[in-house]
């Protein structure tokens, strides 16, 4: 097995993140043009820079709408198990503990972000030959066009060049496969902007009218009696007040209609339904729809999953390609033919897999363990206490007939048998003739 060539330890501090002057993100207020003038930096042929990009996302970001879905999507792939197989498909579970940490975790929580911020640098801190933390460097500081970090933001002449060795010994990047390689949050951010400005104009509508406005006169010819009016709307409350003088007149328009009220509220919610379009692809299972039709519900929810099953397949293909690579050098015996492999089964509610098992267990035998363990019911410390043997045993026997009555009861049943069968060839002939002459033999006569 390849060893790691680069002479690392943890007190030389020579980790990339532990050695860069990482560039301030301001927050200010931001708009459309914002927007615009970021994604020019970013897209510029000659000189390309993300820096007010990631401002206005991290902006964008603090809306708890859009922050939820970018978790939906992570959680999707964090949540799920992950594997180490080896070339004969068999999962070595001893070698799967060394991946069942935090850091393994937060890196594919880590690239799933470069899913939204549209690059992820992510470096390794080694102790040993084994993997302690992950750690993704501050992406302002990064340039994934020119594949190098600013060890100080804007100053080429002391770049590291993190495709280049010894950096892409530890240094593993992922880049989405989107069409648009600036992130999914390129377009969230537009919806963003335009929610918070209706937002804001609703919170000043209602600070407007949501409240009656109060209206104070007092008499010109004794000014003191305005103060007087002032203070005592100034102390009875926030709402909105007019003081003026007898004989002026004021025109109150109303603005608080049901049309105008609803308009910011119609904007919000649309601009809501493009969000969870854009990260999750629908909105039934965001949010409840006008129409609460079942179907429709099944079938947003099998987009959800279909934009699942994508990023799982992304996240495989990455971690195949790009992070065992890595994961070699530094000191991982990782076979020749293994992969890493996402578990992608279907995850059923308790009740149909219940009701799945059920049918299943008609049909094969299942361990009685199974559906112990399964379900987490307690074994019975007496088998006898079992509710299926207290069933069985609470049945009371059939009677025996007297020995009497044998012969009666064996006559009878001939008798009975007899109408069943005259019943079920009258059915399959439809034959009159044959049905009266069957009719004799029930009644023990020739016909």
């Amino acid at each position: 097995m390849a060893k790691r060539t680069l002479k690392k330890t943890t007190e030389e501090s020579s980790l990339v993140v532990n050695n860069i002057t990482v560039a301030q993100l301001t927050r200010t207020p931001a708009d459309i043009g914002t927007w615009s003038n970021a994604v020019r930096s970013a897209e510029s042929l000659t000189y390309p820079q993300r820096k007010l990009l990631y401002e206005l996302y991290r902006n964008a970001l603090a809306d708890g709408w859009l922050r939820e879905l970018m978790r939906r999507r992570i959680r999707a792939i964090t949540n799920i198990k992950c594997s180490w197989v080896g070339k004969n498909g068999e999962v070595d579970t001893e070698f799967n503990k060394k991946f069942e940490k935090i850091w393994f975790h937060r890196l594919l929580t880590y690239a799933m972000q470069g899913k939204f911020f549209g690059h992820a640098l992510i470096e390794f801190e080694v102790v040993n030959n084994e993997i302690k933390t992950t750690k993704v460097v501050p992406r302002q500081n990064v340039s994934p066009e020119l594949g190098l970090v600013y060890v100080n933001y804007g100053n080429l002449s002391n770049a590291v060049y993190f495709r280049q060795p010894p950096y892409n010994s530890f240094l593993v990047e992922f880049t989405p496969e989107d069409e648009d390689s600036l992130g999914l949050l390129l377009q969230a951010t537009i919806y963003v902007l335009i929610k918070r400005g209706s937002v804001g104009d609703w919170a000043v509508f209602n600070e407007l009218f949501g409240a009656p406005i109060r209206k104070y006169t007092y008499d010109p010819q004794f000014p003191e009696t305005r103060i007087q009016a002032e203070q005592a709307a100034k102390e009875a409350g926030n709402a909105a007040y007019i003081v003026l003088p007898k004989g002026v007149e004021l025109e109150l328009h109303n603005g608080n209609s049901s049309g105008q009220t609803s308009t910011y509220k119609d904007l919000r919610d649309a601009m809501n339904e493009e969000l969870s379009i854009s990260i999750v692809g629908q909105t039934l299972t965001v949010a409840q729809g006008d129409k609460g039709a079942k179907s429709l519900g099944v079938v947003h929810k099998e987009v959800q999953e279909e934009m699942h099953k994508e990023d799982r397949k992304e996240i495989t293909y990455w971690l195949n390609e790009m992070l065992v690579p890595v994961l070699r050098t530094i000191g991982y015996d990782l076979e020749e033919g293994g992969k890493f492999v996402l578990d992608d089964t279907q995850v059923l509610s308790l009740q149909d897999q219940l009701e799945m098992d059920i049918k299943l267990s008609d049909v094969v035998d299942i361990d009685e363990d199974y559906f112990y363990e399964k379900y987490k019911v307690p074994k019975p410390k007496n088998k006898e206490n079992l509710a299926g043997a207290k069933n069985k045993t609470n049945q009371q026997p059939l009677p025996t007939p007297p020995e009497g009555n044998k012969k009666k009861s064996l006559k009878s049943w001939f008798i009975g048998s007899c109408y069943e069968l005259l019943y079920l060839l009258h059915r399959l002939s439809r034959s009159s003739t044959i049905a009266n002459g069957l009719k004799y033999v029930g009644n023990g006569r020739r016909p």
